[in-house]
């Protein structure tokens, strides 16, 4: 995934997934340094093709600025790393809402 993406990247945390056992869960996060929450959102989905395609993107909190993406072998998504199965990211606009 890093040589997709590139830097920065930071591995949060790692273990096994809970429910399966013989899969891991690995989060990881990593800054969009961009002016606005248009720009940003931009940059998170050209990122997301880049490891999946079949993204499913719901409006997680339209009042927040909240978008989710999920990409998962069991809805069709195809993952341009081997291994992986299910993709999640979340973004936020921190700002967004704020006096």
């Amino acid at each position: 995934m890093r040589n997709l993406l590139g830097d920065p990247m930071e591995i949060e945390s790692y273990g096994r997934y809970w429910k399966i056992p013989e899969l891991a869960e690995v989060r990881l996060s990593s800054p969009l340094n961009q002016d606005n929450a248009a720009e940003a959102l931009l940059n998170t989905l050209e990122a997301a093709w880049k490891l999946a395609r079949g993204w499913r993107m719901i409006d997680a909190d339209a009042r927040r600025f909240e978008f989710e993406g999920i990409a998962a072998a069991t809805t069709g998504a195809q993952f341009i790393v081997p291994g992986v199965e299910w993709i999640a990211f979340l973004i936020t606009d921190d700002s967004a809402g704020s006096s």
